[in-house]
């Protein structure tokens, strides 16, 4: 039996207020439209703070914002939002992209919510970017209480 243990690296890290503009859905159904319209669209936000692209997903029934960094909030284009990550605790887990699945049935689990103390009232993130990427790793960003 595969345990979260197995394929994830921990860390806890402090996190200051993220400024995000980009595009806001229902359900996680739609993560590839959003990521395709932010993608189409990016060059429009101003005070962009670096390539980053984030995912963040909050609330049951889950609400999904798909969005880049910006220095401040500031104008956001026609149809898009801007979203702040709040600061506070996180936990990180750091995996192979091909444990996503493996990950996602094992971290919300009674146990391990309890284990690493994870406040899923609260919202949670994943950064991609090309360095990640280029690794074929995955970050998720959960607040702890």
């Amino acid at each position: 039996m595969t345990v979260l243990t197995d394929f994830v690296q921990t860390r806890i890290c402090e996190m200051d207020d993220i400024a995000l503009v980009g595009f806001t859905g229902e359900g996680l159904e739609q993560e590839n439209a959003l990521f395709d319209q932010l993608n189409a669209r990016s060059n429009e936000v101003a005070n962009k703070k670096n390539d980053y692209e984030y995912m963040v997903i909050e609330g049951n029934p889950p609400t999904l914002v798909v969005a880049v960094e910006v220095a401040e909030n500031g104008a956001v284009p026609e149809g898009m939002v801007s979203y702040t990550i709040p600061q506070g605790s996180y936990v990180v887990f750091s995996f192979e992209s091909r444990f996503i699945g493996d990950f996602w049935a094992h971290v919300c689990t009674p146990e391990n919510q309890a284990a690493y103390k994870i406040d899923l009232s609260k919202p949670r993130f994943e950064i991609f970017t090309k360095e990640l990427q280029a690794q074929k790793r995955i970050e998720w960003y959960i607040p702890v209480r």
